[in-house]
């Protein structure tokens, strides 16, 4: 078994996408009333469609995301499938990506509902914050593709620490 820095950079790459999904996954389906709110959030893929305001469909959606992100992840630390792992990040990511975008639009829409009815120092705070951590969150999450599309068509995504082929 040769051993290079590539194996050793790949291992720490995989390690580094799958930390952000699994602590991401643990932060949304961690009990009933987080994964309510993930529900909630993630019915906003389904605006302007024929499943709009359903909830079991957003449910559906929701937990397959999660499943996604606890199996992509496993995957990736094991070298486990590392490229269905990687794809299946990818397929959680795209749609993660428009949920980002769509609640930064929502919270730019909530301040301005509260424009003059409260500090303004305190309405521009939170316009701020909540703009720029969604449009972060959505950056990241761009990289994090870019992290899964290189595993996916990458000739070798485990190198040498791998449990099994990719």
């Amino acid at each position: 078994m040769d051993f290079a820095a590539d194996d050793l950079a790949l291992l720490i790459l995989r390690i580094a996408v799958a930390y952000v999904y699994l602590h991401g996954a643990w932060m949304i389906s961690r009990n009933e009333t987080v994964r309510a709110r993930t529900v909630t959030r993630t019915s906003v893929l389904l605006d302007n469609t024929p499943f709009e305001n359903n909830q079991a469909v957003a449910k559906l959606i929701a937990y397959a995301g999660v499943l996604c992100m606890y199996l992509g992840s496993l995957g990736l630390i094991l070298g486990i499938q590392t490229k269905l792992a990687a794809f299946l990040l990818f397929l959680f990511t795209v749609p993660g990506i428009v949920v980002h975008l769509k609640e930064r639009d929502q919270a730019l829409d909530l301040v301005a509902s509260l424009d003059g009815k409260n500090d303004p120092e305190l309405v521009e705070q939170l316009r701020a914050s909540t703009y720029a951590g969604h449009q972060s969150s959505a950056n990241k999450n761009y990289a994090l593709l870019g992290a899964a599309l290189f595993l996916i068509l990458t000739s070798d995504p485990n190198g040498t620490f791998a449990i099994g082929a990719y």
